[in-house]
């Protein structure tokens, strides 16, 4: 990994030596521990820097139009889940005139066999 000493002290572990100001390929292990020392830094070329940009732009486009896609499936299920709710409650009107409809058939049907008591004639008895 490649080193920036911008430190005040020079740096050196075993054969390797970093100067201060300077920046060198130091080896992982060497170089994890001298990035806890304040004002030793990663060196991060541009090269690296565009590549990691131009693949996070790829990852952004990537994401966006995943994006796109569940927000349009977001609107389907809405307007599949208002279309059930307006069917739901066209269901329960329908079940309320069918009670008021089975209530009004009872009501007639008590009066027609009240008609029909009163309309049979009654036997007389025989004599």
């Amino acid at each position: 990994m490649i080193l920036v000493n911008n430190g005040s002290n020079p740096l050196a572990h075993g054969t390797y030596i970093l100067p201060k100001g300077e920046r060198r390929d130091i080896p992982n292990d060497i170089a994890k521990e001298w990035l806890t020392i304040p004002g030793v830094e990663r060196f991060i070329s541009t090269v690296d820097v565009k590549k990691a940009t131009k693949d996070a732009d790829e990852k952004i486009q990537a994401l966006q139009a995943e994006n796109d896609k569940l927000k349009a499936e977001i609107v389907k299920l809405k307007e599949a889940q208002k279309a059930t709710k307006d069917a739901d409650e066209k269901i329960q009107a329908l079940q309320a005139e069918n009670d008021k409809l089975k209530a009004e058939i009872v009501k007639l049907k008590e009066a027609q066999k009240a008609t029909k008591d009163v309309d049979e004639p009654k036997e007389t008895a025989k004599k």
